[in-house]
């Protein structure tokens, strides 16, 4: 019998397959916004992942920014990771970061659509069990950090919305 052969990505390779799988998401985040009537593309500037502009009944066109997040490990571990830190720096829903007006998190086949600012207020909430605790996340080369909102208290959260793909 032939010995098996355990193939490991390289963390090059590893963050190249994971920015594709991400990607993938952000198209399929855009088609979901594009059916349900919004317009939605991928920015250029890379400052935030989508531009999308809502059409609000008594406003008009209101255009915002959202950041595209596939948990992987979300599933399995029961929690949502909501990234704080990347390469030494805010990053994510911490505040001092690029602090986009819409946060889109994906877990399996659904989307979890909540304003940043909303999910920032539980975290403070919540400051003293798991919103106080930023853990490592990810590749240990990008020192990216998140805390781990369990998915039962983001399926309760008001103003949040669950959706599937």
């Amino acid at each position: 019998m032939a010995p098996t052969y355990n193939y490991e990505m390289s963390p090059m390779e590893r963050f190249n397959h994971q920015r594709k799988l991400g990607e993938e998401f952000e198209r399929k985040v855009i088609k979901l916004l594009k059916k349900a009537g919004h317009e939605a593309w991928k920015r250029k500037d890379h400052d935030y992942d989508l531009t999308v502009v809502l059409d609000v009944p008594l406003y008009g066109a209101h255009r915002i920014k959202a950041e595209c997040k596939m948990d992987f490990a979300a599933s399995g571990s029961g929690n949502l990771a909501l990234e704080t830190q990347s390469q030494g720096k805010p990053s994510g829903i911490h505040p001092a970061g690029p602090n986009p007006e819409l946060w889109i998190h994906g877990v399996g086949d659904e989307v979890w659509l909540m304003k940043t600012s909303a999910i920032q207020a539980l975290c403070d909430t919540h400051a003293t069990s798991w919103g106080g605790r930023h853990v490592p996340v990810g590749d240990k080369e990008t020192g990216a950090k998140a805390i781990l909102m369990p998915i039962t208290v983001a399926r309760k959260a008001v103003g949040g919305a669950w959706v599937k793909l």
